[in-house]
């Protein structure tokens, strides 16, 4: 049962990328000015109590004449203090859609995740450590703070909202952050992290932000980030990238998001209350 919640955990977190909403204020920033609309956008993302967002990541691989492509769509409803989520997901690979409701809220400084695999209701504790994968503000926050060589695109409307849109890239340390964010120690077990990490390069973004500092939409360019990642597990196998033949063709994570602070609460399933609670 620990490996279907693992599975279901790093899934989420990968599909999820981190995200982070929203807040309020009463000054609009300088939407020609890049780097005021990014500071405006800390300030109001800091201050989020609850969002919705709706995510698609989008993978296709090939190896050789054959190719894989998978679509993870999500749905997801977040509220603060105290913390509670609601993530529906499906996943699509040209097979049977496979989908998921998990709800996770606090109890105390323990974390408890409900999830429901084919049909039925299973219940783990999780701990703060466990719980960061999911920290979407914080990550988003993250990509905030570290984006660099960034510029404004362009404009456009979100529902029927006006956003400036900015595009630069994460690198060095953040970069690191952002893949560890992604479950990389319990996937890789033993495999020695700091190697994995070396020479990713950069992680492209785009944000579309509006005047009062609210990120209506995300998206990001993993794929050339992926590609190398794979290269560098397939090397420290013992193999080379030439050897693995995997090709990453398209790796693209894209987030909207809405209902900032107009979440009141989320309500689980009595059904899913019910089920026995294991430990992490």
């Amino acid at each position: 049962m620990k490996n279907i919640f693992k599975k279901t955990a790093a899934l989420c977190a990968a599909a999820l990328l981190a995200l982070s909403m929203a807040g309020c204020s009463k000054e609009s920033a300088d939407t020609t000015d890049p780097e005021a609309l990014l500071k405006k956008a800390q300030e109001t993302m800091a201050d989020v109590t609850s969002m919705s967002a709706d995510m698609v990541m989008t993978q296709e691989m090939a190896y050789g004449e054959e190719s894989y492509t998978a679509t993870v769509s999500m749905h997801t409803l977040t509220t603060q203090d105290p913390t509670a989520m609601q993530i529906e997901m499906v996943t699509e690979d040209g097979t049977t859609p496979i989908s998921s409701t998990i709800y996770v809220k606090e109890e105390g400084d323990q974390y408890i995740m409900y999830a429901n695999v084919d049909g039925t209701w299973f219940a783990q504790s999780i701990d703060a450590a466990d719980l960061e994968q999911y920290e979407t503000q914080d990550n988003m926050n993250l990509y905030l703070s570290n984006i660099s060589s960034f510029t404004i695109e362009g404009t456009e409307t979100i529902n029927e909202t006006e956003t400036t849109i900015i595009s630069g890239v994460i690198t060095g340390d953040a970069m690191q952050e952002a893949v560890s964010s992604l479950g990389m120690e319990e996937i890789l077990g033993e495999t020695d992290l700091a190697e994995l990490y070396e020479d990713l390069g950069d992680l492209p973004i785009r944000m579309w932000i509006d005047a009062d500092g609210y990120v209506l939409k995300y998206e990001m360019d993993l794929t050339e980030m992926m590609q190398k990642m794979m290269d560098k597990m397939v090397e420290m196998l013992g193999g080379t990238a030439e050897d693995s033949g995997i090709s990453v063709v398209n790796v693209t994570a894209v987030m909207t998001c809405g209902d900032f602070n107009e979440i009141t609460s989320i309500e689980i399933p009595a059904e899913a209350l019910e089920a026995t609670v294991i430990s992490g």
